[in-house]
Parts: structure tokens; C-alpha cells; sequence
């Protein structure tokens, strides 16, 4: 289990989808798999803080904890060289369900419950203690209840903006209640402190007991009131 301090995510604009992350091998070329991981992940927002991480896995979790992936991750490396002595992050863990991670609720916390069988793997890490990150560790069950602190992987986090969605009408109806053969107005107005109506059209003749016109909307058009009157125009 990782925590990542919410001031890790500064260019976050806002809510986002954490859609997957990365791990990257060691910095001195070593082991390179392939490694199978049975793999379940969690994802949750916590107000636990990085220095105050629980060796009890539980007490870490936030109340929106998802479960993002259940499966199986192939792990391999091609010590690949990175920025500096660094090496490219190509362990890589893909969402099955993307989790949306608002910085101002709190941090980060991922969840790895993980069964693993094949050749060895190395992985780059933080030495505790860590102002930024944190992670608690058990060994021999990936169902253990408490673990101890221990180094932390350097993670790369990957966020989607989550989608615009705009929902736009093309017309507003008005009906009315009317008496067949009678004439009416329908007059609209964008402001209610003014008393100046516009005639929408110039006359309706009634041809039944309700009577309806439509008014096209414009996309950048101001709100708009209606009226309806009873009037003596000709159509």
C-alpha cells in the first residue's frame, strides 16, 4: 500500500481520472522478468497523511476505495535508459476502471494485493521517510491486515481530464390553453426588471383547445420570459 501526498498533484486542474501508473526498474540495470502478478488494486482518497501512515492497511483507506483492476500483469523490463541515470517506467499497470482523484479531498492512496510467480524483477525506490510518498509492505499473504513501513516505488501517475459534457436544447415550446378561433400573442422578454416585451410573432389564431409555437434557441442566447395575451390582431 502507497500513499502519495496530495501536493504531488499541482498541475491537476481538478478532479481527474487516474487512469493507470508506472513503476521503473532499478537504476543500475539488474533483473528484468518476466514476472506474472496476480493482481487486485484499490484506489482511495484519504486523510491520512504520509508521516502518519498506519502499519494497519485498513486504517489507511479513504470511503470512495475502488477496486480498479482484478487480473493478471505480464512485468518486464528493457532497462531502458531514462532522464539522467534513470531508467523508463515499463512496468506498467493499467486501469480497468478509472478512478476520479480530486487533490483537495485529500491523498492518494493505491492498494496492491498481489500473487507473483516467474524470473525476479528490480524496481527504483524512495528511502523512508519521505515527505511526498510512504508505503507499508507484507510479505506472504496479499490478504495480510498490517505490514511494516518500508521503501517506496517512484511511481509515474497517469490523469485524464474527465469528459465536457454540455447538454444543449435546439427548441423551447410554449403552449397554452386557448378557444378555437381566437387570436393571441406570444411576446417574450430576456429581463424581468424591464416592463419592454417583444412580439415573438405578430398573430396565432386558436384552432383548438390548446395552442403551441416554438421559439428556436440560439447558441449564446440570453434566457428568455414569456407572455401570452388574448388580443383582436389578424392573422
Amino acid at each position: 500500500m502507497t500513499i502519495y501526498d496530495a501536493s504531488q498533484f499541482g498541475t491537476l486542474s481538478g478532479p481527474s481520472f487516474l487512469t493507470q501508473f508506472a513503476y521503473r526498474p532499478d537504476m543500475i540495470p539488474g533483473a528484468s522478468g518476466p514476472r506474472s502478478w496476480i493482481l487486485r488494486i484499490f484506489a482511495s482518497t484519504t486523510s491520512r497523511s504520509v508521516a502518519g501512515l498506519s502499519t494497519t492497511f485498513a486504517e489507511n483507506l479513504g470511503t470512495d476505495n475502488t477496486l480498479v483492476f482484478d487480473g493478471t500483469v505480464n512485468l518486464t523490463t528493457g532497462n531502458l535508459p531514462g532522464p539522467g541515470n534513470t531508467r523508463q517506467f515499463d512496468y506498467v499497470f493499467p486501469f480497468t476502471t478509472p478512478f476520479l482523484y480530486d487533490p483537495a479531498g485529500g491523498n492518494l492512496v493505491l492498494d496492491l494485493q498481489v500473487e507473483g510467480n516467474g524470473s525476479a524483477l528490480t524496481f527504483d525506490t524512495v528511502l523512508e521517510p519521505n515527505p511526498a510518498i510512504g508505503r507499508v509492505f507484507s510479505f506472504g499473504s496479499s490478504t495480510a491486515s498490517t505490514g511494516e513501513i518500508r521503501e517506496s516505488h517512484v511511481t509515474q501517475l497517469t490523469f485524464e481530464p474527465p469528459p465536457l459534457v454540455t447538454i444543449r436544447a435546439s427548441q423551447v415550446e410554449v403552449c397554452w390553453n386557448s378557444i378555437s378561433n381566437l387570436t393571441y400573442q406570444v411576446q417574450y422578454r430576456s429581463d424581468l426588471t424591464t416592463n419592454l416585451w417583444t412580439s415573438l410573432v405578430d398573430c396565432i389564431r386558436s384552432t383548438n383547445s390548446t395552442s403551441c409555437i416554438a421559439d428556436p434557441i440560439v447558441v449564446g442566447q440570453s434566457q428568455r420570459f414569456y407572455r401570452v395575451l388574448l388580443t383582436n390582431c389578424v392573422p
